[in-house]
């Protein structure tokens, strides 16, 4: 259900596609409001919104973050000119925005989930910064100094690597189970952290290295649906942050009206 306290506070919907869910929250006094999450498959973007926002209030602006390809764009965009009367704006990646610069030659090949994360922690630290989003894919960016994007990797994650594992051997699985300590002595176990103590060593080297690059420490943030669980196997600290795509569209939006 979508949130029906609006004002004119926050006329402005915020949507999030991501590979699986669709996430959307009102703009509330500068903040995203009650995020909402579905997941998208096996239904167009057409039905989900006729299932999830008729009747709702109808706000004078939409922006979307979308990964989820382009071929969902016009369903959705027709959907909201014809129930909401206006032109939604599909986020793009571009060469330099909010302070942030994009390290990829060609801007808009960067994902555009990943880019407005840069631009909400650029906003937030302004400092360098090592985020991994852990979802249906792990990627993992780093914003140096003056808000430069130095680069990123992208990787499968915890359940694709456990998916691909056992589709393509014979080995017995029973369920998910966590690991204590760092070695198992089962097989589920043994999947499960080989996965992310393999992302975990992953992201440590490259903390360590940037950071020695750099001459000063680099934060470590974590987000997505995954967060937890690497912060688990990691043997330094790190930040927890939920909403950094909404986060960006708000700054993305700030910076336009000005």
């Amino acid at each position: 259900m979508t949130d029906n306290n609006t004002s004119e506070n926050h006329q402005i919907m915020l949507l999030d596609i991501g590979n699986t869910n669709l996430k959307w929250a009102w703009l509330n006094q500068n903040q995203p409001g009650r995020v909402t999450s579905v997941s998208h498959s096996g239904c167009s973007m057409e039905q989900l919104a006729a299932r999830e926002w008729n009747g709702s209030p109808v706000p004078r602006q939409t922006y979307i973050s979308n990964v989820a390809g382009p071929e969902i764009e016009p369903g959705l965009s027709d959907w909201i000119k014809g129930h909401w009367g206006h032109e939604p704006v599909f986020v793009r990646s571009a060469p330099r925005a909010c302070g942030v610069t994009n390290s990829y030659p060609e801007a808009e090949r960067l994902g555009v989930d990943r880019w407005l994360t840069l631009i909400a922690l650029y906003a937030q630290y302004s400092a360098p910064v090592c985020v991994v989003d852990c979802g249906t894919a792990v990627t993992i960016d780093v914003l140096g100094l003056s808000g430069q994007h130095m680069g990123g990797l992208i990787l499968p994650g915890f359940g694709l690597m456990q998916h691909a594992l056992l589709q393509h051997t014979a080995i017995p699985f029973k369920g998910d189970v966590e690991l204590d300590g760092l070695l198992a002595t089962n097989t589920e176990s043994a999947i499960l952290a080989g996965g992310v103590s393999a992302v975990a060593a992953l992201v440590e080297r490259i903390q360590h290295t940037i950071a020695h690059q750099l001459g000063q420490p680099v934060t470590l943030v974590l987000t997505g649906s995954d967060a937890e669980r690497l912060n688990r196997y990691l043997s330094v600290p790190a930040v927890i942050e939920s909403g950094l795509v909404m986060q960006g569209l708000i700054v993305l939006i700030n910076s336009e009206s000005k």
